[in-house]
């Protein structure tokens, strides 16, 4: 054979070995590609990754505040109806179900997965609120599944604050300077009994045997019934009397009692510092304090200053 035949025939064996297997690829690659079904993208992370749900026909999506606040009565801050859980960079909070919902009823009980997005990390709970607006200091209160209340924050893991030790945690609606919700002090049940603790986990008062609707810095207002009671953090009662409605602001907690009479008590003193309105449970009662003056409203008029 001629030096040029065998020089040709050497590139085409080497051409054929490089173009072959490119083919073969190429074909391949096609039939994937027309096979090929992209990653579910249900739920689009905070970091720009993808959540596919694991039942896309049940309830899959962000989690919304687990809030059992109203079955014992707590003056709380009131979100819009289903809102979502705010939440903390690299996080997400989401509630993966087969169950299914009209997308009206939300699935309280549903459970939640905190997914952490940098370690991948999912951890299961029951619930997890912020009220929406948010708790001071990026806290959230988490009910774990044995149904046992804790507080948390989140860093580049979830940390625990508070042990998982109460039968219920919550906030009376009050805001601080930033617009967030005060977490100095906690509303706590434990062992069928009511108190305040700090975010130390700290008590704060006496134990209650009745829900504690809202509090200042010296007294708590117990929920009985259908009615309220006011008592000093060492469980002496302020007055022996039951009210149909109160608002508190500062030291001041307005009343209507159960005469229907409106008037208002300063807790530093716990004697009454108003004259006693004939008032109806529907009014609109306001306490506001301008420039260190007591502004004592009802409906929309200044009854007294103080």
């Amino acid at each position: 054979m001629k030096k040029a035949n065998k020089k040709t025939l050497l590139i085409i064996i080497c051409l054929l070995a490089v173009f072959i297997p490119l083919t073969i690829y190429s074909t391949v690659m096609h039939y994937v590609y027309l096979n090929y079904t992209p990653p579910s993208c249900d739920i689009t992370l905070s970091n720009g990754a993808c959540y596919g749900c694991v039942y896309p026909n049940g309830y899959c999506g962000y989690a919304r505040n687990y809030i059992e606040d109203d079955t014992y009565r707590i003056n709380y801050y009131k979100p819009d109806a289903l809102a979502y859980v705010t939440i903390p960079n690299n996080f997400a909070f989401i509630v993966d179900t087969n169950l299914t919902t009209d997308k009206i009823n939300y699935l309280k009980d549903a459970g939640v997965v905190v997914y952490n997005l940098n370690t991948l990390e999912k951890t299961a709970i029951k619930g997890i609120k912020n009220y929406n607006i948010g708790i001071a200091d990026n806290y959230y209160i988490v009910v774990n599944n044995d149904n046992k209340y804790g507080i948390v924050t989140f860093s580049d893991t979830m940390d625990t604050v508070i042990d998982y030790k109460y039968d219920f945690i919550g906030l009376a609606n009050k805001l601080n300077d930033q617009g967030l919700i005060d977490n100095s002090k906690f509303i706590v049940l434990e062992n069928g009994n009511w108190k305040l603790i700090d975010k130390a986990d700290n008590p704060l008062t006496s134990d209650f045997k009745q829900p504690i609707y809202d509090y200042n810095d010296s007294h708590v207002v117990l929920s009985i019934g259908n009615s309220y009671q006011i008592f000093n953090y060492h469980n002496k009662a302020l007055s022996s009397e039951t009210f149909i409605k109160v608002v508190l602001k500062d030291k001041y907690i307005g009343v209507i009692d159960t005469d229907k009479k409106f008037y208002v008590y300063d807790c530093s003193t716990e004697q009454i510092i108003s004259n006693k309105y004939k008032a109806e449970v529907y009014d609109d009662i306001v306490l506001e304090i301008t420039d260190g003056t007591l502004y004592i409203y009802m409906n929309g008029e200044v009854l007294e200053t103080h």
